[in-house]
């Protein structure tokens, strides 16, 4: 079989429906129509994409809550330091042992559910396990947006 051997120890039926598909597209020689096609089905729909992009905006009206406690006036929000996250990792991207594509995705979004949860710190009375069920709830939502 041409699949790596990572692939070998999956269970037969979940494998041969796509096994060809994915084969092909390994060996590449899946065809400019398939690929095509293949990204329509996975892509989500401009609607989809509106949703999530509300959502996203939410993020600029949701203050730091660190700084909002210290008083400070003119608070950075979620999407500011999000951004400034985005940002980071291209003044390391030459450094040796620094993925910066991956850390400016996780930049990016590492804060994502705040927009419907809030900005949570542990000054907020709300434990970690409860923190951690908030924003894993919050996410499974924001994918769900997607069609995920």
């Amino acid at each position: 079989s041409a699949l790596p051997s990572s692939f070998q120890g999956l269970r037969r039926s979940s494998m041969s429906a796509s096994k060809r598909g994915l084969e092909s597209r390994m060996q590449g020689q899946e065809t400019t129509e398939a690929v095509s096609k293949r990204k329509r089905e996975s892509s989500p729909s401009p609607l989809q994409v509106l949703e999530f992009l509300k959502i996203c905006g939410k993020l600029k009206k949701t203050a730091r809550t660190g700084w909002v406690r210290c008083g400070v006036e003119k608070h950075e929000s979620v999407a500011d330091h999000s951004w400034r996250m985005g940002i980071l990792p291209l003044l390391l991207s030459e450094t040796e042992g620094i993925d910066a594509t991956r850390c400016m995705k996780i930049g990016l979004v590492h804060d994502l559910a705040e927009a419907l949860v809030g900005d949570i710190t542990p000054h907020c009375g709300i434990s970690k396990e409860k923190k951690n069920k908030l924003e894993t709830e919050a996410m499974a939502h924001i994918r769900s947006t997607l069609g995920e």
